[in-house]
């Protein structure tokens, strides 16, 4: 299993997350590790709101926020570094799907991120996982 480095962007503040990338590829190279990038769409189908999408919404979101997350990475990191990094789309709450991927993933790196929406903030803080021997 490779080492790997999680590092969670939110698409929608374009530019501001320039520098949380730079770090992140700056900590996986020292280490060695794999850079994942990890972006989370909204889960509509589970919402209220639900009714006022249609059915092919959630698969187009996802589509673009795929194609916005791979142009941020392009713009702040360049396009050979973006060739390296693995991409993951997620679709539910913020801090519930990073740490999902990072378990998947086999997050190696301490992960600390400040998520905040609607005025509340949340710190978010993975140790690295036990793998077996």
């Amino acid at each position: 299993m490779s080492r790997s480095v999680l590092c969670a962007v939110d698409i929608s503040n374009v530019g501001k997350d320039d520098q949380v990338l730079k770090t992140a590829k700056r900590l996986a190279d020292l280490d060695g590790a794999q850079l994942d990038v990890v972006t989370i769409v909204p889960d509509f189908g589970k919402s209220l709101v639900a009714g006022f999408f249609d059915a092919s919404h959630h698969a187009e979101a996802l589509k673009a926020a795929k194609a916005e997350l791979k142009q941020q990475i392009i713009t702040s990191l360049g396009p050979d570094a973006d060739a390296k990094i693995r991409h993951v789309v997620a679709t539910g709450t913020a801090y519930e799907e990073i740490l999902r991927t990072a378990k998947e993933i086999g997050c190696v790196q301490t992960l600390r991120v400040l998520y905040v929406t609607r005025n509340v903030r949340y710190m978010l803080c993975v140790e690295p996982i036990k793998r077996p021997k």
